[in-house]
């Protein structure tokens, strides 16, 4: 069995010391020196810019499905006005009434409409799936940024028609 030795009762005296004594090593002790941040990288922000647009792109397919399901009716044709845009899936050029016969087929639900495209082609764009209307924003998000670098880049309706 150990013996331990009795404690014994601080005085106010010596409390008043100790604190003393605890207070100025603190005070003596430099502050850590904070932590330095960095800014954040072009890849960082390329990558979070990449997101928001694919987010954008994900919503706009999901309103243009609630869209197209909502205004589904008995009715077999489909009234189309003449500055409605034209549509490309798969590389060519269909009708909107297309479009409809695409998507009651299952195919084609997932559209998205391009400045560029919009402007050149008179056009916007439908995919199968989300898959490729993400794969096509990241090509399209690649050429912008091509464009925007000064870089010498065909029409993007040359490239992707």
């Amino acid at each position: 069995m150990i013996d331990l030795p009795e404690t014994s009762e601080l005085t106010v005296d010596r409390t008043a010391v100790l604190r003393r004594q605890l207070m100025d090593t603190m005070l003596a002790d430099p502050p850590k020196p904070a932590r330095a941040t960095t800014p954040p990288t072009r890849g960082l922000l390329v990558a979070a810019v990449l997101v928001f647009v694919l987010v954008v792109a994900g919503l706009a397919a999901a309103v243009a499905i609630t869209v197209t399901a909502t205004h589904r009716g008995s009715s077999d044709s489909v009234v189309v006005d003449s500055d409605t845009l034209d549509v490309l899936y798969q590389g060519r050029r269909i009708t909107q009434d297309d479009l409809v016969e695409l998507t009651r087929a299952g195919k084609g639900t997932f559209t998205t409409t391009d400045a560029d495209t919009e402007h050149d082609l008179h056009a916007t764009r439908a995919f199968d799936t989300l898959e490729e209307l993400d794969a096509y924003s990241a090509d399209y998000l690649a050429w912008q940024k091509s464009k925007a670098d000064g870089a010498d880049v065909d029409a993007w309706g040359t490239l992707r028609p």
